[in-house]
Order: structure tokens, then sequence, then C-alpha cells
């Protein structure tokens, strides 16, 4: 006799989409390990993070999957395969940023021979958080978005 049981796809779905998460976390912890110790970006590249954290964040407004997918760094797309789960994981882990409507850049800052763009997002309920995106040089000498960590915002300077 068999004790097989069916899960109901909503769960199923949201572990799912934890999973993901989970491996995109991990990933993020990672790049840190592998990557080569980036320089101290110019000008023109903190102006270009800014241009591209704008544009996704506005692609994520409209729900447009696949422009806020293009910026995203090839080892994300590694974990998420597709414009839609990548959108799903974001919908689900990272609200402030996919919603986010009122947001100011903090300096750039360099962690582990990462560079990270603090974008510090006002919450609709009040308060805020600090979104670090991890910014990554790519072959062709372009820049994506390589991760992005949700902290609370101590009013402090990463």
């Amino acid at each position: 006799m068999s004790s097989y049981h069916r899960l109901d796809p909503t769960l199923l779905s949201t572990l799912r989409i934890r999973v993901l998460a989970l491996l995109f976390g991990l990933l993020m912890a990672s790049v840190g390990l592998s990557a080569a110790v980036a320089e101290s970006p110019g000008q023109e590249d903190i102006a270009t993070f800014r241009q591209i954290i704008d544009s996704q964040i506005a692609a994520f407004n409209r729900d447009d999957a696949e422009g806020a997918y293009q910026f995203a760094s090839p080892g994300i797309k590694t974990i998420f395969p597709t414009a839609e789960i990548f959108m799903a994981m974001v919908r689900r882990g990272y609200p402030p940023v996919y919603r986010a409507k009122v947001y100011s850049f903090d300096e750039v800052a360099m962690m582990d021979g990462r560079i990270l763009q603090p974008v510090r997002i006002t919450l609709p309920e009040g308060g805020t958080v600090v979104a670090l995106y991890t910014m990554e040089r790519q072959a062709d000498g372009s820049w994506r978005i390589a991760g992005c960590t949700l902290v609370r915002d101590s009013g402090k300077s990463v």
C-alpha cells in the first residue's frame, strides 16, 4: 500500500522559490570568495551602477521580467535560468526592491574585494531598508548586478 501524497501546487511553488533564494544567497557568499579583488570604481562606473539599478527598479515596477533580468550577472542567470523564475524570486524575497518607489544611493563601498552600491529604500509603511547591490564587471567591460542583500537601516554608512 502506498502512502504517496500529492503536494499542494502553491506549497510546492513556495518551496521552489525558497530553495532558489537559498541558492542565490550561497552564490552571493561565494562571489566574494571566488572573484578576484576588484579595483575601486571611478565616477563613470558609479554613474553606470546607478543607471543600471534605476533601470532594473523601473522594470520591477512595470512587472517587466525581461527588462529586469537583463541587468543580472551570468552567475545569477545560472541560478535563475529564466526571467520569470528570477522575477518570482524577487517578488517573494525582495519586496522592498520589487516595489521601490522612493530610494536614494549611498556612497559605493568595497567589502571583501566586492563592489557594493548601497540603495536606501523608503518603505510604504515608514522606515527604510538598505539594499546592498553587488556589482560585477563582465569580460566585455560592462557591469551587471551580481546580487542584492537587504539589511536594516541603521542610519550609518556601509
